[in-house]
């Protein structure tokens, strides 16, 4: 459920990036749906059960998760609005993966993006999406690409 939900927003998002002139909008990068089926896996990692819906169905997970974001990301998807980029810090803090290299670098070059809006307004997050450049994230994304490469 929740990772057909994030495709859809991703897909969403893609596309209307590519549209000239085309302003982003909070519906464009989350939704309830999503921001609840966020939460419950965040708050079923955590060992929160008391404040997690429950599960639709099941949720696998393959490698290492960073904790200390996870328990970030349950404070955040607690306190802040829909809108906020809370979401999108739990979807990076989900991302599985060693610190040190690949996805896990990737994971935390996304989590150092994305956590300074979480605090803000949702304006501001929109603004960073549709106009900014990370040059950061790009290079994690080529080292994600060669681990891959290195791995086949």
């Amino acid at each position: 459920m929740v990772q057909e939900e994030a495709r859809d927003i991703l897909d969403r998002l893609f596309i209307k990036r590519r549209l000239p002139d085309y302003s982003i909008t909070a519906r464009d990068i989350v939704t309830t749906q999503l921001r609840l089926g966020l939460q419950t896996v965040v708050s079923q990692l955590m060992g929160d059960q008391d404040n997690a819906p429950p599960a639709l169905s099941s949720t696998r997970l393959r490698g290492p998760l960073d904790v200390p974001s996870l328990q970030r990301a349950a404070d955040y998807l607690q306190q802040r609005a829909v809108e906020s980029a809370a979401s999108w810090f739990a979807a990076c803090a989900l991302i599985v993966g060693d610190s040190a290299a690949g996805l896990g670098a990737y994971r935390t070059a996304l989590l150092a993006v994305v956590e300074p809006y979480v605090n803000v307004d949702e304006h501001d997050f929109l603004n960073a999406l549709q106009q900014g450049r990370f040059p950061e994230l790009d290079r994690a994304l080529e080292g994600v690409k060669r681990s891959l490469l290195t791995a086949v």
